[in-house]
């Protein structure tokens, strides 16, 4: 049972350097907890829809994983 925790913490970790690696350069990181997991996924959308970040399929649904996991807010 801890290997599937340890690879969920990792995949949560490398979500979290997504997030800073990508986001920070073009803007300040907003606080994972300001937007739920349905604002979360358009914003990112947004910014791959307007060519702001370039990233794999595999990479934003890290990405959102991290931001709908450490969010800690229900879908409303």
């Amino acid at each position: 049972m801890s290997g599937v925790d340890e690879g969920r913490l990792s995949d949560l970790r490398a979500g979290r350097e997504l997030y800073i690696n990508k986001c920070s350069g073009c803007h300040s990181l907003i606080p994972v907890d300001r937007f739920d997991d349905d604002r979360w996924t358009a914003e990112v959308d947004e910014m791959l829809k307007l060519k702001k970040v370039r990233m794999s399929t595999a990479d934003r649904e890290q990405l959102l994983r991290y931001l709908t996991t450490a969010n800690d807010r229900p879908r409303p």
